[in-house]
């Protein structure tokens, strides 16, 4: 409806106010006159945006809920990981424990094995007699301690490097015997090994070489095991040192 209806004279601002109060319709087309149809439409516009970042904000809400359940049961693993791990460690410690036990035990039983088949060989290999043990490092120490103050005293007094009495103190066996045609003191470096290996060569060697500086006499070095290589023997030959092939297993 347009506004040709309306007859009443407009004189001031208050006749204005009044018609368009009176006449809705009249309101309505001044407002289509005065506002865009953008305006017009803007609270619709607003409605709807409104409903949709209601819509979005529920959505984002349960997004959360969903990620504080998923980092909860994230927390959870991990803590459950982190226990898991921990019983991991201190079982490998066990086991490493008695692998290290395990070791020593059959390491002392080889060199205790190899000290008696040394015995009657070395007596005819190097011509010697009342052969014996002097130290090996499972021995108590009320055994050994003479040996053992001897080798520190080299030490302190430079004759040998603390490399050298490290050495000595790790060695397999330290024997010694009596050479029968003169009645020298000979002393033994050993090294037990199931298959002899170059290594096991050098340490009798360096050992051999540290007891010459310690006492100042004869000194074999001696290297026992189950097997050898065809190249590390003709090495250990090279350099002077002896080989035993004997069964060492325990």
């Amino acid at each position: 409806m347009g506004t040709e209806g309306v007859v009443t004279e407009l004189n001031t601002i208050e006749d204005v106010v009044r018609i368009l109060r009176e006449r809705p319709e009249v309101l309505e087309e001044v407002r289509r006159l005065i506002l865009t149809d953008e305006l017009l439409e803007m609270p619709a516009r607003l409605a709807k945006l409104t409903r949709i970042v209601e819509e979005q904000g529920k959505v984002q809400l349960e997004q959360g809920k969903v990620q504080r359940e998923h980092s909860e049961t994230l927390r959870e693993h991990t803590e459950t990981l982190q226990e898991h791990t921990e019983l991991l460690q201190e079982h490998t410690e066990l086991l490493r424990e008695h692998d290290n036990k395990l070791d020593m035990l059959i390491g002392d039983m080889l060199e205790r094995r190899a000290s008696r088949l040394l015995l009657p060989r070395l007596s005819q290999e190097f011509g010697l007699r009342r052969v014996r043990v002097i130290y090996h490092p499972s021995m108590l120490q009320s055994l050994d301690s003479a040996f053992l103050r001897d080798v520190e005293n080299a030490a302190d007094n430079s004759v040998i490097t603390d490399e050298q009495e490290r050495r000595l103190k790790l060695t397999d066996l330290v024997m010694r015997g009596i050479r029968k045609d003169d009645g020298a003191n000979v002393w033994i470096a050993v090294e037990a090994s199931g298959t002899i290996g170059e290594r096991d060569v050098e340490r009798s060697l360096e050992s051999a070489d540290a007891l010459r500086a310690v006492f100042g006499e004869a000194v074999e070095a001696v290297s026992i095991g189950n097997r050898i290589r065809p190249e590390d023997l003709a090495r250990a030959n090279e350099m002077g040192a002896a080989v035993v092939i004997a069964e060492l297993n325990v």
